[in-house]
């Protein structure tokens, strides 16, 4: 059972559709590519995932994937390291 391969019809189709455009924009339209642009993007997706590494790690057993609708008995609030400062950085 995977989180992102059965999450829903909605994050399937939102993630196909962004592929595609990507695709389409960098296959068909080559000059709009900017190495400057990327090079951000990729910072930013580098840095935003280590946010959420290290706040996946901080939480341990009470990070989950999916929206609770109930409190665990076990389950703690967590209120240091990274979310001492963010309150939801995953």
């Amino acid at each position: 059972d995977s989180f992102l391969v059965n999450h829903s019809t909605a994050y399937t189709i939102a993630f196909l559709s962004s592929w595609m455009e990507f695709s389409v924009r960098f296959l068909i339209f080559p000059f709009m590519n900017s190495i400057t642009i990327f090079s951000i993007g990729l910072i930013v997706v580098i840095i935003a995932q280590c946010i959420r590494s290290v706040a996946m790690a901080t939480c341990g057993a009470s990070f989950n994937h999916l929206i609770q609708t109930q409190k665990k008995d076990d389950h703690v609030l967590i209120t240091h390291g990274i979310y001492k400062y963010l309150r939801h950085p995953s």
